[in-house]
């Protein structure tokens, strides 16, 4: 008899509720890009003018020094518009951030490197 209780009851599922994240202004997105434009001009004009290189007689150099320049305020900017603010603190979203950038650069490294080893390869059964 207790058998046919438990199983005629049914029992809901909570359902998982994801909450939105929150929406920003236009003009908040304006000047969240308008700043990384600035921080990007700032780098190209640091480089030409304080280092006096540019990225035709040092390309590698320049793409540093702007990529130092202009890594932290992207970062510190973005990380203040994560998905779920209840879930993911201000920190761990600079955090991954920071992670970020030499996973992505190693993943372009290893992308170039197949790309260039069977270009080597096509080349030589081509031969």
């Amino acid at each position: 008899m207790d058998r046919r209780k438990s199983s005629g009851k049914t029992t809901a599922s909570k359902a998982s509720t994801v909450e939105a994240s929150p929406s920003i202004s236009v003009s908040e997105a304006f000047i969240v890009n308008a700043l990384c434009v600035l921080s990007l001009a700032f780098a190209f004009w640091a480089a030409n003018t304080v280092f006096s290189i540019n990225l035709v007689s040092h390309p590698s150099l320049t793409l540093f020094l702007i990529s130092i320049a202009e890594l932290p305020i992207v970062i510190l900017l973005y990380s203040r518009y994560r998905q779920n603010p209840q879930q993911c603190s201000y920190l761990r979203a600079v955090g991954r951030g920071v992670l970020g950038v030499p996973v992505g650069e190693s993943k372009l490294l290893f992308s170039l490197f197949d790309d260039a080893f069977f270009n080597f390869r096509l080349s030589i059964v081509s031969c």
